[in-house]
């Protein structure tokens, strides 16, 4: 693929001069802030040239700072996710699981593992938690956000690895004098996810020097399933098992292995969060006695954000400078599971055998250690340091980066299972009346279970520009650089959880390091006074697997009138393995899925089919390769009156050799819907057809991706005597998404993959008022997909209804220096577009939980 595209490329540098290759972004708020209506020139993300602000490379859309305080929104994770470009949405905080403090972005929905982040034009370290897949956006600081640049391209031939979705370049303020503070509450209307956040930024100067420093802090509250309708527990007909919701065949319902049908105690019904239901889901007969998790269980989990930042520079002379910069974040999140179900095996003549005289295995709930509390702590040191300046007509840069981010998870009333099982078939422990049991035995049954993780990133790295053959009349820039990086990775479980000895967790060990080196250039040709290509090329070495890329990339500027432009780019890219893709130990877990096959042979519907847990196996696989890329832009921007543009940008991605892993959920839909399994994946069955165990394997190498759609951006704003006007409309449309996973079948309005998102933003000022009014829209997709089984004809069926939630703001100054703003995010109490096939019955990478949510901040400056 890359001497084909090398090919393309050459090819293209003779053809130069063809029209109608390229796009264009061209609005207020794609240029880059600090750049004037003269020559001044800054460096915008997607380049490492600089340039005026006339002279854009790459379609960049800028999110300011007036945007992000009128979002209302008091995180970088909430702002971001929020955007058209996020796709089909992202991970955020959720409870009951490593990753409940963690947030990501995921462009174009490639996910958060080819998005990259970068903070000050340099990249974030991967969070440990998300296996070095993803960056944690909770570790940064929205208060110290001076704006976010997004480049919706791809950029591997600029920034390396990870650059395939997209980048986001999360700019921190840097030129501030004086003293600024925050402080913001909101109040849901519905239960839980309080929120309060507090800030001060603080800058001063003297002649040669200057310092920014900030201190943030915010929280969020939890939110248990109980508190919304959709996750609490549904009781059904009172009957049946399929007709519920948040029920569980972990309660005390005893399969017997004689029968091999369903036995329930008859006490079921007396016992606190049990309920008898006959069995007419696994097709076994008898009843089960079940067990109200969803009345114990939270759904996002509490979080609390501590972040400090400091920029500071130190003028050498007149011409050089040198300066650091640091971040400094810290997570604390709580969340919540129901009790640690298991599996208690009986002998027919064991002493505390619920069923005396037959043996079997206890589905059982261990109520009585009370529920599994997680609290989940990450620590961010990343701190910068460098000089830079002109000599000799030479602009330089050269600097050292150490980034440490650390993991520590602890998790209470786990249930070690040797000995819960050897005192329950003893009779030691009550099976049937939990509460009665000595605290002495609960105690030895109990157990803490811990996990530490550490992700140690550090960097070297040298530049320069410089312009050759510079004349009155010309000049040819060129930018050249180096980086060194070195990566260590380690994730660590307890000993008890290593073993495999605890009911309700499980975990391994992994661990390791590499070292990377990277070549890159870049330069800019004026063709003509209208016309402008841009080269870059990279060049990557990873010593883990030993794997090396170049990766090329040219772009197009076409200026035919005044106010029209054509641009387009063309560009090749990887991404390199994370080291826990490579070295990761295999992971045992209890995966929550809806087995839509067995339901459907047991003749239930979607609707009635239940939510379980399936014992479910990950590993990881040295011999990972790295990913290819393709990526290609095409579009235009038109600015029709000083006070008003708009643009139009297609965008084609295509990935080969991608690094693939599934959830429980994703293979059952895949062996739904006819598609093959990866490679190394197996749904094991029993002779009823119902799943015994997943074996979901390892990331492997096994797919080819390809993705397209369009941008679209409008913008006016005017001044009247009544007052300052805007408006801005964005739309991001997805045309397909097809992987050789599913034959290359368009998921595009399939669950989860809606056709577009758009965002609309009006908003008024006058004197010491502004009021702002934004509508955020994801469009509705289908709710399931099915193969027919009697023509084999694929189906697509049902509906999620589109989900539009209104925003409104009023702020008003009451000082010179200080503000009140008062605000409502989903005034209308917009419920998240409900779908019974996803787990928790709504697609939460897309959705919130929260509702409405009125809100107050208060700022002041000094």
């Amino acid at each position: 693929m890359y001497k084909s595209s090398l090919n393309l490329i050459a090819g293209a540098v003779r053809y130069s001069l063809l029209v109608g290759t390229a796009t264009f972004l061209m609005n207020p708020s794609s240029h880059a802030a600090g750049a004037s209506e003269t020559d001044t020139k800054v460096v915008i993300t997607g380049s490492r040239l600089k340039r005026t602000d006339t002279e854009e490379a790459l379609p960049v859309t800028i999110i300011g700072r007036q945007e992000i305080e009128q979002s209302g929104l008091q995180s970088v994770a909430d702002v971001l996710r929020n955007t058209t470009f996020n796709s089909f949405g992202s991970y955020r905080e959720s409870s009951g699981n490593s990753f409940q403090g963690q947030a990501n972005l995921s462009l174009r929905g490639l996910g958060a593992s080819r998005t990259l982040i970068l903070l000050n034009g340099k990249r974030l370290p991967p969070s440990p938690v998300q296996s070095g897949s993803g960056t944690d956006l909770n570790t940064l600081p929205l208060a110290a956000v001076e704006r976010i640049e997004i480049l919706s391209d791809g950029a591997s031939a600029i920034y390396g690895s990870d650059a395939i979705g997209g980048v986001v370049n999360i700019i921190l303020k840097s030129d501030f004098e004086g003293v600024e503070l925050q402080a913001s509450a909101s109040r849901p209307t519905r239960e839980g996810a309080d929120e309060n956040s507090a800030s001060m930024v603080l800058g001063t100067s003297t002649a040669k020097s200057s310092i920014l420093f900030g201190i943030s802090y915010g929280d969020r509250g939890i939110i248990f399933d109980r508190d919304r309708p959709w996750s609490d527990a549904d009781f059904g007909d009172g009957n049946n098992y399929s007709t519920t919701e948040g029920l569980s065949v972990f309660g005390n319902s005893f399969l017997d292995d004689a029968t091999v049908s369903w036995l329930s105690p008859s006490n079921c019904a007396d016992t606190s969060g049990l309920t008898p239901y006959n069995d007419d889901v696994f097709g076994l007969g008898g009843t089960l006695c079940t067990y109200n998790f969803a009345d114990i269980s939270a759904n996002t989990a509490k979080l609390q954000r501590n972040n400090a930042f400091i920029n500071a520079t130190y003028e050498i002379d007149d011409s050089n400078e040198f300066y650091v910069q640091a971040n400094i974040g810290r997570t604390e999140s709580f969340g919540r599971y129901a009790p640690p179900p298991d599996i208690i095996p009986f002998a027919a003549n064991d002493p505390g055998n619920p069923f005396p005289g037959a043996s079997g295995d206890l589905y059982h709930r261990y109520q009585a250690l009370g529920p599994r509390d997680n609290t989940n702590y990450t620590n961010l040191f990343d701190t910068l340091a460098g000089v830079r300046g002109t000599t000799n007509f030479v602009d330089y840069e050269y600097g050292a980066r150490v980034s440490r981010y650390g993991f520590q998870e602890y998790g209470k009333n786990y249930v070690l299972r040797s000995v819960a099982i050897d005192y329950a078939q003893q009779g030691l422990y009550n099976v049937l009346d939990p509460f009665s049991t000595d605290p002495d035995i609960l105690n030895a049954m109990r157990v803490t279970i811990s996990r530490e993780s550490e992700f140690k990133y550090t960097e070297a790295f040298v530049n320069a520009t410089f312009d050759l053959f510079e004349n009155s009349e010309y000049a040819l820039p060129i930018f050249i650089g180096a980086e060194w990086h070195r990566d260590e990775f380690f994730d660590i479980y307890d000993s008890q959880s290593l073993a495999g000895q605890v009911g309700g967790s499980a975990g391994g060990a992994g661990g390791g390091d590499r070292e990377s080196s990277s070549l890159f250039a870049e330069t800019s040709l004026d063709v003509s006074d209208n016309f402008n290509i841009d080269f870059a090329v990279r060049y990557d070495y990873y010593s883990e697997p030993s794997v090396s890329a170049t990766s090329p990339k040219i772009s197009f500027r076409y200026e035919p009138s005044d106010g029209l432009v054509l641009r387009g780019s063309y560009g090749l890219g990887f991404r390199a393995p994370t080291l826990n893709d490579l070295y990761g130990a295999e992971t045992e877990s209890a995966e929550f899925a809806r087995d839509f096959i067995s339901c459907e042979t047991a003749g239930l519907t979607d609707d009635n089919c239940p939510l379980l847990q399936y014992t479910t196996y990950f590993s990881s696989n040295p011999d990972l390769e790295p990913e290819d890329s393709e990526t290609f832009t095409l579009g235009m921007a038109y600015q029709f009156a000083d006070t008003a543009s708009f643009t139009v940008d297609f965008w084609s991605i295509s990935l080969s050799n991608v690094i693939s892993g599934f959830s429980v959920q994703q293979l059952i839909n895949l062996e739904r819907a006819g598609d093959p399994l990866p490679d190394g994946a197996e749904i094991i069955r029993d002779g009823g057809g119902r799943i015994d165990e997943v074996i979901a394997g390892s990331a492997v190498n096994v797919a080819e991706l390809k993705t397209d759609g369009l941008d679209f951006n409008f913008r006016w704003a005017d001044e009247y005597e009544f007052g300052s006007v805007g408006l801005n409309v964005q739309v991001g449309y997805t045309n397909s998404y097809e992987s050789s996973l599913n034959n290359f079948r368009n998921v595009v309005g399939e669950p989860g993959f809606p056709k577009f998102r758009s965002a609309i933003g009006v908003d008024y000022s006058k004197s010491d008022f502004a009021l702002a009014w934004n509508v955020n829209i994801i469009d509705g997709t289908y709710s399931s997909t099915s193969v027919e089984a009697a023509t084999g004809n694929f189906l697509k069926e049902g509906h999620v209804s589109s989900w539009v939630t209104h925003n409104i703001q009023l702020k008003y100054n009451l000082t010179d220096n200080g503000e009140l703003v008062i605000g409502v995010r989903n005034i209308l109490d917009k419920a998240p577009a409900l779908n019974i096939n996803e787990s928790g019955g709504y697609n939460d990478s897309l959705y919130d939980a929260e509702g409405r949510v009125p809100y107050i901040t208060f700022r002041q400056s000094f």
